[in-house]
């Protein structure tokens, strides 16, 4: 059966105007923070994960993504929301506020993978990229190289509706199991 030319042109139309409300809802913005804000901000208890239960990979998960963290390899943004502990809603001037807490909608897994690493002195259990690493914990890295890895720059996507966690983080979880929306 042919359609009415008129009738795509509305359904086109109609379309478009829903993408674009949505595209609208999206605010966000990006930026880098080095991995000692993402430790400080763990430390104070204002680190936190969106979903219900943290995610955890298990120790060569883990270890395969510090030792790409460690060589200095690309890796995933990590998406957050900022609330303000404080008042309880987004007026703070900037993520290094103390009084900010950072939910991690997508990444956690990576934060607390290196994170753990830094802190706990969780030893490698791989060495798949870099030889020789398997047991050797932060301390055991060079002065220069544990300044390095502390400094290493995460790319974050700050989202500023806070409202659309739920979604995001449902898209999120769906893509990486392979789910069909």
């Amino acid at each position: 059966m042919k359609q009415n030319p008129k009738d795509v042109e509305m359904l086109q139309e109609n379309l478009e105007a829903t993408i674009r409300n949505v595209q609208k809802s999206m605010d966000y913005n990006t930026s880098e923070f080095p991995l000692e804000f993402y430790s400080e901000k763990r430390r104070q208890g204002n680190l936190l994960c969106y979903s219900e239960q943290e995610p955890t990979w298990d120790n060569e998960q883990r270890s395969y993504f510090v030792e790409t963290v460690i060589a200095g390899m690309p890796f995933p943004a990590v998406t957050v929301a900022l609330e303000s502990k404080a008042n309880g809603d987004d007026s703070f001037d900037t993520a290094e506020d103390d009084s900010v807490s950072v939910i991690v909608v997508e990444g956690y897994r990576r934060l607390i993978s290196i994170l753990e690493f830094l802190r706990f002195e969780q030893p490698l259990v791989t060495e798949s990229l870099l030889p020789g690493m398997k047991g050797k914990t932060f301390n055991s890295l060079p002065n220069t190289r544990k300044r390095k890895l502390n400094r290493t720059s995460i790319r974050t996507v700050i989202m500023r509706d806070t409202r659309l966690m739920g979604k995001l983080s449902l898209v999120y979880r769906s893509l990486a199991r392979g789910d069909i929306l």
